[in-house]
């Protein structure tokens, strides 16, 4: 994994050669208030083995410990979970495979080798059923962590296939305890019922590759949740699949083209049904209504797509209760490196103020209300040359007068708009 994401960390930079690289980022940014003031501060992970921490204005924030320097490389953004006292703890997966908790001043409180390199997202949830929330994630040479954010590894448990995708914590069978779910990366569920493996509830899946996350709610409007993924078959094409809370499977779509981007799931045409966005190799974006049939007018050429860079998002700019499809771009025009982020409606086209240039980037974006005032800011890592001419992380903030989803606020906890 390190040597796979070192040749996409060359490839994507060998033009830059005006400069040399220093402190550069392959993840995407987290926010966090880690001073207390009600403002969140952005975090990113370098390869050289830092967190970063920049204010709301973009300003590098150093104080206490930070930027934190591990010795470790690190390539995937960090997560979050708070203690009894709403003290946030800081989880991060270094690529050499040791991970560590740090408190809001950037110390190390906790850290375990896994021995094994790494380079899977690290997700949250009550995986004991303890009420409290741990940190869960995957290691190359086939083993699930579970770390709770005081005592350390609780659980950590082999199967045949890396996890490099999130893991869910849900109450899937509506038994008042919740499930532990995730993928192996050859498509496989696993469904970990009060700590023990239990394949009860999800049948014989199709062999794949896994190729999204896991999405779990409620996709067909019915008020019961599903669980929806998309694997890739040995024709490299997509099938996305549906399992029920029964265990029943449905395969919804078997894709006849092969996909150049990321699968995007979300409710696009404000109907109450989960739908699916995707890309292919001739950038044309497809929109399977219901996650079947294409929507009328789809597929469409979208000349954008042919500098995409990183995945699709989803963000609901326009405040008209349907979100629309966020990516960034980069290139180069003599010489000279360029970069943009689009917003398309998909039903209006291109959003007005977009593409904005925001310079060259990682293709790693996320959304988020830096300052509290429920409106998103969107924050890419980005390059800039700092004044020694080396080429260096640094965020790009873009303010819109988008709102945070109602539903997000009554849970009272942001999401990661994916």
């Amino acid at each position: 994994m390190k040597f796979i994401l070192f040749i996409f960390f060359l490839a994507s930079f060998s033009y830059l050669n005006a400069g040399i690289l220093d402190s550069v980022s392959l993840s995407s940014p987290m926010m966090l208030d880690i001073n207390g003031d009600n403002i969140k501060e952005i975090l990113i992970t370098t390869l050289d083995g830092k967190i970063h921490a920049y204010s709301s204005n973009g300003k590098e924030y150093i104080h206490d410990k930070w930027p934190v320097s591990l010795n470790d490389e690190l390539g995937t953004p960090p997560a979050v979970v708070y203690d009894k006292n709403g003290n946030p703890k800081i989880g991060v997966l270094g690529m050499n495979g040791k991970f560590y908790i740090l408190d809001s001043k950037g110390n190390t409180t906790y850290s375990y080798d896994t021995e094994s390199l790494n380079g899977s997202i690290i997700s949250t949830g009550d995986y004991n059923n303890d009420g409290k929330e741990d940190f869960g994630f995957g290691v190359s040479k086939g083993f699930v962590y579970f770390i709770d954010q005081t005592n350390g590894v609780f659980g950590s448990h082999p199967i045949p296939s890396r996890v490099s995708s999130n893991i869910l914590s849900v109450d899937w069978d509506e038994d008042g305890k919740k499930e532990t779910i995730f993928s192996g990366d050859d498509g496989k569920i696993y469904v970990m019922k009060n700590g023990n493996f239990s394949r009860s509830l999800i049948p014989k899946t199709p062999k794949g590759i896994l190729s999204t996350l896991l999405w779990y709610g409620d996709a067909t409007g019915d008020k019961a949740p599903q669980l929806v993924y998309s694997i890739k078959d040995k024709s490299q094409h997509m099938e996305i699949i549906k399992i029920n809370q029964s265990g029943k499977l449905n395969i919804m779509k078997k894709f006849n083209f092969k996909c150049a981007t990321n699968i995007l799931f979300g409710d696009f045409d404000g109907d109450g049904k989960l739908d699916a966005v995707a890309g292919d190799s001739n950038n044309m974006l497809h929109f399977l209504s219901g996650l079947q049939e294409e929507k009328n007018g789809y597929p469409r050429y979208i000349k954008e797509l042919k500098k995409l860079d990183g995945k699709l998002k989803k963000m609901d700019i326009d405040n008209d209760g349907k979100p629309e499809i966020l990516f960034l771009q980069n290139g180069y025009i003599e010489d000279k490196p360029f970069g943009k982020l689009i917003a398309y409606s998909l039903t209006n086209g291109m959003i007005s103020g977009y593409p904005k240039n925001i310079g060259k980037n990682n293709g790693c974006f996320s959304i988020s209300d830096l300052d509290n005032d429920g409106k998103l800011e969107i924050i890419v890592t980005s390059l800039k040359k700092n004044k020694f001419g080396l080429w260096e992380t640094k965020p790009v903030i873009i303010k819109t007068n988008a709102h945070i989803p109602m539903k997000i606020i009554i849970l009272g906890k942001e999401l990661n708009f994916n």
